[in-house]
């Protein structure tokens, strides 16, 4: 008897000692898109924050060579797209990674306790527009 109450003991010991950690959710990604879809996947994002309140939105741009104007244009769209919908923008994180071939973006859920879903993620504060000099709307140079 006394070896079957060990043997249980250390059985339930070893058993409650490899609880995993929470990971990232990745909800979607994207490249080059045009606006509508756009707003569905962040659409879908928000809906995803708001079922999971005790999570945090990260949002992941990747710049493309010689396209850093167009992946800032990216974060700062779903930025006021999301203050549109007024989601709480505390609980969404932008961050960036090196550059690529092309712009791409990730949108993740991250659960309290959980690593970043992507290593050497930067965290990328908001840019205020520069309106000190003229700019056309819907040229390259601005996107």
């Amino acid at each position: 008897m006394k070896k079957f109450a060990v043997t249980l003991m250390l059985f339930l010991c070893n058993g409650t000692l490899g609880q995993e950690k929470p990971r990232a959710i990745q909800v979607d990604e994207f490249g080059g898109i045009v606006c509508e879809d756009l707003h569905a996947r962040v659409d879908n994002f928000h809906i995803q924050l708001s079922n999971n309140p005790m999570f945090t939105g990260i949002v992941v741009i990747t710049p493309g060579k010689g396209s850093y104007n167009k992946a800032q244009f990216f974060r700062n769209y779903i930025e006021r797209y999301s203050q549109r919908r007024e989601v709480d923008l505390t609980r969404i994180k932008f961050y960036k990674t090196a550059e690529h071939d092309s712009v791409q973006g990730s949108l993740w859920l991250l659960p309290a306790g959980a690593e970043l879903p992507i290593p050497d993620l930067q965290e990328w504060p908001a840019k205020p527009f520069d309106l000190s000099k003229p700019f056309i709307f819907g040229s390259e140079s601005d996107i």
